[in-house]
């Protein structure tokens, strides 16, 4: 009796984590799909030091089954390296359906000179990373 007392509570309060929790799994976003052209990466050629400019990552999932979730950003005076993250939904099937989903983001590079973004992501929905980078010019 006092173990099934315990399965049953343990088997509530799993029931109440997950419906509160976000669903799925978190991974690096998809930036290359093959027949797919859409830039990785959208940013201006020219900015000016110390003033913010917008830019968006782009990443490809599933409709209905990822959304974006987040964009890491690391900065130095004259270089980003910016990395998506996707949420993948994993208790649903999977349309064959990709979309394109946007990450934007507000950067701010701190130096004068030519500026480099990386963008990091996985290839074609496999676990291969690669990277794409764009270059502009930082003025005074």
């Amino acid at each position: 009796m006092a173990r099934t007392v315990a399965v049953t509570c343990m088997l509530l309060l799993s029931a109440c984590r997950d419906a509160t929790a976000p669903a799925g799994t978190v991974g690096i976003g998809v930036i290359e799909v093959p027949g797919q052209q859409s830039p990785a990466l959208v940013a201006p050629e020219t900015v000016r030091v110390h003033v913010p400019f917008a830019i968006t990552v782009h990443s490809w999932g599933a409709n209905g089954c990822t959304q974006p979730e987040s964009l890491n950003i690391r900065l130095t005076p004259l270089t980003a390296v910016l990395t998506p993250f996707e949420r993948a939904d994993t208790r649903t099937n999977c349309p064959d359906v990709i979309v394109l989903h946007s990450h934007p983001a507000s950067l701010r590079f701190t130096a004068v000179g030519q500026a480099t973004i990386w963008v990091r992501g996985a290839i074609s929905f496999g676990s291969e990373i690669d990277s794409v980078h764009a270059t502009l010019t930082v003025v005074p």
